[in-house]
């Protein structure tokens, strides 16, 4: 397979005068696509699976009355995945569906960001 190096080797001498940053620059783009089409189509969903099992999970705990359990689903998320895919991604879609259907969620007091997690207890 061909990387970056090995391209700039090959155009060595055969690349016009003062144009090589520009088509340094454009090779780096081409070769940094490739692995994002590859997350985006193999991985992007794999991500999207995990996080609709954690979801899931999150939604058992909050309808059985478990949620000081919810930690068990958060603390691996946030080692997963960024902070705010777990707020924006899980909690506000769960939080505005229950307060459109009562009023009121108690997702909005959920918080991903990073504090001592399940280490406090």
């Amino acid at each position: 397979m061909i990387n970056s190096k090995k391209f700039d080797q090959m155009m060595e001498g055969h690349m016009p005068a003062d144009f090589e940053i520009l088509i340094n620059n454009f090779s780096v783009g081409i070769f940094g696509m490739i692995p994002a089409i590859f997350g985006y189509y193999l991985i992007g969903p794999l991500m999207e699976a995990i996080l609709a099992i954690l979801m899931m999970g999150v939604n058992v705990l909050i309808n059985h009355a478990l949620l000081p359990l919810v930690a068990i689903f958060v603390e691996p998320a946030k080692v997963l995945f960024l902070n705010n895919a777990i707020n924006h991604g899980i909690f506000t879609p769960i939080g505005i569906e229950q307060a459109s259907q009562t009023g009121r969620s108690i997702m909005y007091m959920l918080e991903a960001n990073p504090g001592p997690g399940l280490g406090c207890c």
